[in-house]
């Protein structure tokens, strides 16, 4: 196991750090992951999205996102742990706390869905972390960019929309 990590708001200045982190984890340019943590979505509510991070002392060692899209729908993105600290816990604790934090805030407790594009189905298609967490494919849901979307319900049972 690792050193002990914690686990907060991307702060200003971590920003760089985790752009670095991005990188890495998605063989991107800095440049890439500095624009994925610009990235804002237009909603009816005006909610940006949340990233949190993952520091063990000054270094930022892994990153997530979440985006509000309404009452009982958010999603997860841009699920990235430094590829020399895989397989220590981090990023399973990432999505955890992204998912506490959207089911305190954001659905105030409420039954509702999360969704994920696992991208880690490109590089390793036999990976399972996603599901291990509970999250699960609906039937027919068409692939986004070869990755399949992923859907966990929190907060008591609630069913993914239909289309």
């Amino acid at each position: 196991m690792t050193e002990d990590f914690k686990i907060s708001f991307l702060q200003a200045a971590q920003k760089e750090q985790a752009a670095n982190v991005l990188s890495r984890a998605f063989n991107m340019a800095v440049s890439e992951g500095m624009s994925d943590l610009d990235l804002k979505y237009a909603n009816d509510n005006n909610i940006d999205p949340v990233t949190f991070t993952a520091s063990i002392g000054d270094t930022v060692v892994g990153v997530i996102r979440c985006a509000y899209q309404m009452p009982d729908y958010s999603s997860l993105f841009c699920l990235a742990v430094d590829p020399s600290y895989r397989q220590q816990g981090i990023g399973h604790a990432l999505t955890q706390y992204a998912e506490n934090y959207i089911s305190r805030e954001w659905m105030q407790g409420k039954p509702g869905i999360i969704s994920l594009i696992d991208e880690t189905k490109k590089e390793n298609p036999s990976s399972m972390f996603y599901e291990k967490m509970g999250y699960e494919p609906v039937a027919d849901e068409p692939l986004h960019d070869g990755c399949p979307v992923l859907y966990k319900s929190i907060n008591a049972g609630a069913i993914p929309r239909q289309k």
